[in-house]
């Protein structure tokens, strides 16, 4: 009996590492991309939490989009799509293949070489044209109303 609970054991270790591998060659969607994304930055966790809508919104808003130009939740994620997203982070990056399709693999690769540089980063905090806010996020209440960084009079 205890024989046959190590092989069942062995098996589900051995197909879970299959599957794992397996969806590491599946390409990624714009959508999930996004997703990932905004959960590697220390952009602050929205109510009930990031999905690919609420994602795909935070980047949108402050400039941070493939080179289409906009987010497509459906789309395959494409290496030039990746580089752009990097270069508009401040990562000098670029893509000899730039229509080549990116896989989970490939994008999780990404997130584990710029880790230091990612969660440290807070979309919050930055604007459409890459400054820095003059605005603090005091998120009274629940909500993202903005205060002035400094006030005006004493």
């Amino acid at each position: 009996m205890k024989g046959k609970i190590v092989l069942i054991v062995i098996l589900v270790a051995v197909l879970g590492t299959v599957t794992i591998f397996a969806d590491n060659k599946d390409i990624i969607k714009q959508g999930d991309f996004a997703l990932l994304l905004v959960r590697h930055t220390a952009t602050p966790v929205p109510q009930g939490g990031w999905n690919v809508d609420s994602a795909i919104s935070v980047l949108q808003d402050v400039g941070i989009v493939p080179f289409s130009g906009a987010w497509n939740a459906a789309e395959d994620m494409t290496e030039g799509d990746l580089a752009h997203v990097l270069r508009l982070f401040g990562i000098s990056v670029y893509s000899a293949n730039p229509d080549e399709k990116v896989t989970w693999g490939r994008a999780n690769a990404v997130f584990f070489r710029y880790d230091d540089f990612f969660k440290n980063y807070n979309l919050k905090t930055r604007t459409v044209y890459g400054n820095t806010t003059t605005h603090v996020d005091t998120a009274v209440g629940g909500s993202d109303s903005l205060a002035p960084a400094s006030p005006t009079t004493p």
